[in-house]
């Protein structure tokens, strides 16, 4: 029986071999969200790199990866009501190893109107976010989980 209630977004699926880009420091950069899987009821809107959610209440947790000293993610509201953000944890990694660190954030919101939100992250230094597996297969990098309550 499929789980109905929960609902993936992957984000920045590139070519094996490609990175996810290079964001610009010290300023909060906008995530690409790109793909939408097990939302067969279409309840869950995904466009210009914004997830819209109907009204009810939801379990959200998802992560960016990033190799540069530090990072933060957040999944923040773009409509300016509803049920405010959720702020990711702060990490650091090694470029001189090119270690890379995935920043979290998870939390319930409650909508009583629909709201957009999109996934934020804030970097220390213009690096690429992280470097490729190059395993042949898709590098996917920001993954975001939803869960209806």
């Amino acid at each position: 029986t499929p789980r109905t209630n929960i609902i993936i977004i992957k984000d920045d699926q590139k070519i094996s071999g490609d990175s996810g880009g290079t964001p610009l420091a010290l300023t909060w950069n906008q995530r690409d969200l790109e793909s939408k899987y097990y939302d067969d009821a279409g309840i869950i809107g995904l466009a210009f790199n914004e997830i819209t959610f109907p009204i009810g209440t939801w379990w959200v947790s998802g992560s960016c990866p990033a190799r540069v000293y530090g990072h933060k993610s957040r999944f923040k509201n773009k409509t300016g009501y509803n049920a405010g953000t959720l702020d990711g944890t702060s990490e650091a990694s090694s470029t001189e190893y090119n270690g890379a660190t995935r920043s979290f954030f998870e939390g319930k919101l409650i909508f009583t109107e629909s709201g957009s939100y999109a996934v934020e992250h804030w970097v220390s230094s213009t690096t690429a976010w992280e470097q490729p597996a190059s395993a042949g297969v898709p590098e996917i990098y920001t993954v975001v989980k939803l869960e209806r309550l």
